[in-house]
């Protein structure tokens, strides 16, 4: 629904609704029919649209014979889209909440990275929460890491 909306938009298709003055895209650069608009980046560079599978890096897509299947982040499309709105809030310091079915690689993945940020310009605090959580809890837990 959002992506036909998001679409007409776009092209000024939308009743009561022109189009943004700050999309500057021609017609010819229209996201692709094909998919939905999440399934594309678009590189400004190359004026041109992406699939985010495309934005695999190849080098990620060997395993080492000693790892540990547990230890596995599989680089797919999803991957590739969490990880660079996560890096882009990270860099440009905008909180970002992650939310989504179980068992789709959230946690990995935003574990992946958080473990690889510079420990000189950042300290990664880590808390789990649980249906049982309570405000308290969380704050204490939260004031328990934290140096005075």
């Amino acid at each position: 629904m959002f992506d036909q909306f998001y679409r007409k938009l776009l092209q000024g298709k939308v009743d009561g609704s022109s189009k943004p003055e700050r999309f500057k895209l021609t017609k010819g650069m229209l996201p692709p029919e094909s998919g939905l608009v999440y399934d594309f980046i678009y590189e400004k560079e190359m004026q041109r649209w992406v699939s985010w599978h495309d934005t695999i890096n190849q080098d990620h897509l060997t395993i080492p014979s000693d790892a540990k299947v547990s230890q596995l982040l599989i680089p797919t499309a999803e991957t590739a889209r969490q990880d660079f709105f996560l890096r882009s809030c990270i860099d440009h310091d905008v909180p970002m909440l992650l939310i989504g079915p179980t068992g789709t690689g959230k946690t990995a993945l935003t574990n992946a990275t958080l473990t690889h940020l510079p420990k000189d310009k950042f300290i990664v605090n880590t808390v789990h929460f649980s249906a049982r959580t309570s405000a308290g809890q969380a704050q204490d837990i939260i004031m328990s890491k934290v140096d005075r």
